[in-house]
């Protein structure tokens, strides 16, 4: 009796690791489809976040994870408000705009508060 319950027990978890492998392996193949999937890579311009972008874009080329673009998020839109900030964004803009050519760059204006619900989502992204 107690082999028959190692045998049960083994064929169980054989099923489940093959299974197991199945779907690791349909993940695999959706992500690597550019028709379900385009990464997209939220940041801010600042140094650090630059940097890891780099890295990140690397790691999704080497894992061939399509790449959809790059959303910078809180950038001034008015240089009035903080004239060494604004530049130093500018500067960075430009980076990530070379980091991806052919991909787009989505530039979010920085807001007054943090945008929270569909309301405030509507205000920056500027639709109904």
């Amino acid at each position: 009796m107690y082999l028959k319950f190692i045998s049960k027990s083994s064929n169980h978890q054989s099923s489940f690791l093959i299974d197991f492998k199945f779907q690791l392996s349909e993940s695999r193949r959706l992500l690597q489809d550019s028709q379900f999937t385009g990464f997209l890579i939220v940041g801010i311009a600042e140094p650090m976040c630059l940097a890891e972008t780099e890295r990140l874009l690397e790691q999704l080329n080497t894992l061939e994870v399509p790449f959809g673009g790059i959303l910078i998020n809180r950038i001034l839109t008015d240089p009035s408000i903080d004239q060494d900030r604004y530049a130093e964004q500018q500067n960075y803009v430009q980076k990530f705009l070379n980091l991806s050519p052919g991909q787009p760059v989505f530039i979010i204006p920085q807001q007054p508060a943090a945008p929270l619900g569909s309301q405030a989502w509507t205000i920056v992204t500027g639709k109904q």
